[in-house]
């Protein structure tokens, strides 16, 4: 079965690197979002990446093809799932999908108010009293709250 997965993901992917407009919303038609989004959960870094390339395209075509400013396949991927499975793999040992990975997020899925935070709260506070540190918290150091989130 995952060598069928396997191809299936080359195939979809080759399809959707050269394809025209029509060919690619053809393509996305035939419910290749949720498929793609579960080859990500996969052990194979190499089909990882090629999966998230295929990604990537539907993405790219979803947002040149948006008559407002909804990605209705970025969407297709928030509902199936996928954007989780997208998040998780910032945590994955293999560079080239670490960066993919985050590229995706940025472009796609964060919102300008997401923009406005990035950064803001992420340096670590540490709560001398828990011996913990705090992320996004703007507690002084040795301040707030016995469980390290100044909460």
């Amino acid at each position: 079965e995952h060598d069928v997965q396997k191809e299936a993901t080359w195939a979809i992917a080759n399809a959707l690197s050269g394809g025209s407009k029509q060919q690619l919303d053809e393509i996305i038609g035939h419910a290749v979002i949720g498929p793609l989004c579960n080859i990500l959960t996969g052990v194979d870094a190499r089909v990882i990446i090629v999966a998230l390339d295929a990604l990537i395209k539907i993405l790219e075509h979803g947002a040149k093809n948006s008559y407002d400013s909804t990605n209705r396949y970025a969407d297709e991927v928030e509902s199936c799932g996928g954007l989780d499975k997208i998040e998780e793999l910032q945590r994955h040992d293999n560079e080239d999908i670490y960066e993919k990975v985050v590229s995706i997020i940025k472009t796609y899925f964060e919102t300008e108010d997401d923009d406005e935070d990035v950064g803001a709260n992420l340096n670590p506070v540490l709560n001398e009293n828990a011996n913990q540190f705090a992320f996004g918290t703007s507690t002084a150091v040795g301040g707030g709250s016995s469980n390290g989130f100044g909460q």
